[in-house]
């Protein structure tokens, strides 16, 4: 049998939420786009190590996008192991004829820097407000 190659897409935003009209939206995305690979050794590992080469050491939630559904919060499944990783790849299995990509929506942790002196040195500053009864 010949290999199968799939393009795996990332969008990665801070996080998903619902407008004043209940829509249910990605906000302030971006699309990263990776070289395809053999959909048989798809695995949940080289996902992690593919948001790590654009950035993303850490992030909050991975889900795979299933465009069989008709809204956006049917479409997303959560992407959380191998097991999860094998169940999108027999979908796209099933639905090859519709496209060679996989997509993952990821809500990625936000970094604070922590503000440092010229010299270098962490530069925090504790307050503390004690309030009287």
């Amino acid at each position: 049998m010949a290999s199968i190659f799939v393009k795996p897409v990332f969008h990665v935003a801070r996080r998903f939420l619902r407008t004043e009209d209940g829509v249910y939206v990605y906000d302030d995305g971006k699309t990263e786009k990776f070289a395809p690979m053999d959909i048989d050794f798809v695995n949940y590992g080289d996902m992690v190590k593919l948001l790590e080469e654009i950035g993303y050491n850490k992030f909050k939630k991975m889900q795979w996008y299933d465009f069989a559904e008709d809204d956006l919060e049917a479409r997303l499944h959560k992407l959380e192991g191998d097991s999860d990783i094998n169940a999108m790849c027999k979908h796209l299995m099933r639905n090859f004829g519709l496209t060679h990509e996989f997509h993952i929506y990821v809500e990625h942790e936000v970094d604070v820097p922590v503000p440092t002196s010229d010299e270098g040195e962490p530069n925090v500053k504790l307050v503390l407000v004690l309030a009287s009864s």
